[in-house]
């Protein structure tokens, strides 16, 4: 069983003031949540990260802080036990835990300490395969990273092949890199395309199309071994004709 003191999206009594910058909150009016929510994450902490030989009997208090992008970080252990295994098997799970949803301050998301208890109960061999992950579940980090089939330079040859140069970044003297971010599902095809950083001039929306239509030609990213949806991003560089690609 797991416990989380600080996950939720109720709304605080008192008003929290936002602040620009790099401020952590202790709160925020709409607390960061999992993905798919508390019931999620305890399916998530049900077992160790690894699946080893051996039992796995402790409670390990931990805090972290979800970054503004929904990312962790600072994982850290608030309560130190004898058994260091197992608090290492509590920190991996939340180091390499899926994005979060990011807390809310003033409708805008800040940064937010949270404090989770993390409780293995777990006796060897009684997990037969190696941990599935909830379907809904997008990971950030994986052991394998998905692929375009071919390898980079097949998906640089298709930039070469594909790429129209919009007449007005052309007209303007537009260049640069354009970010494309998508998720590639476990099926390979890929889902939520959009611009995480553009350039304007239509390089956007050429960047958008050339991804999108490599929609069934990736591999899915794996966690151990087995096909995860996984977030990725891609840079779409945009060189003018005269010079080097």
């Amino acid at each position: 069983m797991m416990v989380i003191a600080t996950v939720g999206n109720h709304l605080l009594a008192q008003p929290i003031k936002y602040q620009e910058g790099s401020k952590i909150y202790d709160k925020a009016e709409k607390q960061p949540e999992f993905p798919g929510g508390e019931k999620e994450f305890r399916e998530y902490t049900r077992r160790p990260f690894d699946n080893d030989f051996r039992d796995y009997y402790c409670d390990v208090l931990l805090s972290c802080v979800i970054e503004k992008d929904g990312t962790l970080t600072k994982v850290k252990v608030l309560m130190p036990i004898t058994d260091r295994e197992c608090t290492e098997q509590a920190i991996k799970l939340l180091k390499h835990s899926p994005k979060w949803s990011p807390g809310l301050v003033a409708g805008k998301p800040v940064r937010v300490r949270l404090t989770t208890t993390i409780e293995l109960n777990y006796v060897a061999g009684s997990f037969t395969s190696l941990r599935p992950a909830p379907k809904n579940l997008i990971y950030t980090s994986v052991e394998e990273v998905p692929q375009f089939i071919g390898g980079m330079d097949a998906f640089q040859n298709y930039l070469k092949n594909n790429l129209n140069y919009p007449p007005l970044a052309m007209k303007n003297g537009t260049q640069g890199k354009v970010i494309v971010s998508f998720i590639v599902e476990r099926n390979g095809k890929l889902t939520q395309v959009k611009v995480s950083r553009g350039i304007g001039d239509d390089c956007d929306e050429e960047a958008l199309r050339l991804i999108k239509k490599t929609a069934k030609n990736w591999i899915p990213g794996k966690q151990n071994g087995i096909a995860v949806r996984t977030a990725y991003s891609i840079p779409i560089n945009f060189i003018l004709p005269d010079k080097k690609y």
